[in-house]
Formats: C-alpha cells, sequence, structure tokens
C-alpha cells in the first residue's frame, strides 16, 4: 500500500496517477487508486465535510470505512494507492471546526490499524505551502477561490483565531499539525521537498522504494 499525503496544492493527485502509470509499465496488474476527488470513494465521507456536519458521525464514517477495507484487503493480492485518505481528510475538516485533537485521534487510529499492512507513505511538503495553495486555488478559479474564504472565514477555528490572512494561518497551522502526527507515525515514511525535487524525481524515487 502506498499513501500519498501532503498540503494542498503539494501535487498529490499527480505523484498517485504518476504512481499508479508507472507501476502498470513495470507490469504490475493488480493495482486500485483512491484519489480525494473519486466520487465513489469509499474513503470518503459521502455528504462532504461542512461546518455542520456532525464530527462523531464524520468519526464513526472514517472507523467504518477503514474497519470494512481492512477486514478484506490483502497486501501480497493487491497494490492500494491513495491520495489524502490517511491524514488530510482527518484533519483538514477537525481543524477547521476547531476540533483537531480529534482528527488526530482518528489518524492514529488509522496508523495503528495499518501497521500490520506493512504500507508506505509519502508525504510531500513545501517551503512555502501557502503560496502552492494559493497557486492551486487560482487554478481551480474564482469560484472555488470563494468557497475557500467563505469556509475558512465562517470556521469555528477562524473566529477563536482572527487571523489577518485565514488562508495563511490555516495553512500554517495545518502544517504544524501535519509535521506533529508524522512525528509520531509507526509507518514507513518518506518525505518530499517540491521545491527541491521535481515530480519526476519524486516519482523516480518512489518507485525505488
Amino acid at each position: 500500500m502506498i499513501l500519498i499525503e501532503g498540503l494542498p496544492g503539494t501535487g498529490k493527485s499527480t505523484i498517485a496517477k504518476n504512481i499508479l502509470t508507472t507501476l502498470k509499465a513495470k507490469g504490475y496488474t493488480k493495482l486500485k487508486l483512491y484519489l480525494e476527488t473519486d466520487s465513489d470513494n469509499p474513503f470518503i465521507y459521502k455528504s462532504g465535510t461542512t461546518l455542520d456536519t456532525d464530527l462523531n458521525d464524520f468519526s464513526s464514517f472514517v472507523r467504518n470505512s477503514w474497519s470494512t477495507f481492512l477486514s478484506t484487503y490483502d497486501p501480497f493480492e493487491i497494490t492500494v494507492i491513495q491520495e489524502s485518505l490517511t491524514i488530510q481528510q482527518q484533519l483538514n475538516f477537525p481543524l477547521i471546526i476547531n476540533k483537531a485533537e480529534t482528527g488526530k485521534e482518528l489518524i492514529y487510529e488509522i496508523f495503528n490499524n495499518l501497521k500490520e499492512t506493512k504500507p508506505i507513505l509519502i508525504y510531500l511538503y513545501s517551503q512555502n505551502p501557502s503560496a502552492h495553495f494559493k497557486l492551486t486555488m487560482e487554478k481551480r478559479g474564482i469560484d472555488w477561490i470563494e468557497k475557500v474564504n467563505n469556509t475558512l472565514e465562517r470556521s469555528t477555528w477562524y473566529k477563536a483565531n482572527q487571523a489577518d490572512d485565514p488562508i495563511d494561518e490555516f495553512i500554517s497551522e495545518l502544517s504544524l499539525q501535519t509535521e506533529e502526527v508524522l512525528n509520531y507515525c509507526p509507518l514507513e515514511v518518506h518525505k518530499f521537498d517540491i521545491n527541491v525535487l521535481s515530480y519526476a524525481d519524486i516519482l523516480n524515487e518512489v518507485c525505488e522504494i
């Protein structure tokens, strides 16, 4: 199992899809890719996560989806590639509603349940994560920019912190929380700085692991 994680805008989807393509070219046939944008992704909270989402319901969904998956998963039968489903889904929403500790508890549970399958976790990071996120926002258009800004400005987290620049402050906090989670991660973790390495270089290194 290959887990792709990183802050918004660091290229997780790109790397995940390229890993799939590369492994297929190498002759691997039993592969499954889960992207956070896939409508049929069984790990994504079905109704989406909004400020009105019930945290207990969200937590139950996360636990149940992973339990269901692991009950039938055989790492010797299929290679699974997942994007943003181990850390970021469980951090983004709880952090927005100022419940980051609950999100981290879910992540640690996932880590512990995954240990026996011996996955590798690829973490993409940037020296300026906010700039990468804003660049991604620009590419997705004004509607998406307004949606992100509106969500952050209405969030419990923002009201508690009153940040001058909600995006800068949120991405900075998300980065710190993610690093804390990674420090306690019992899985095999490989970190890649996208300011130093090209996606091609990262892909080559990942495929050699």
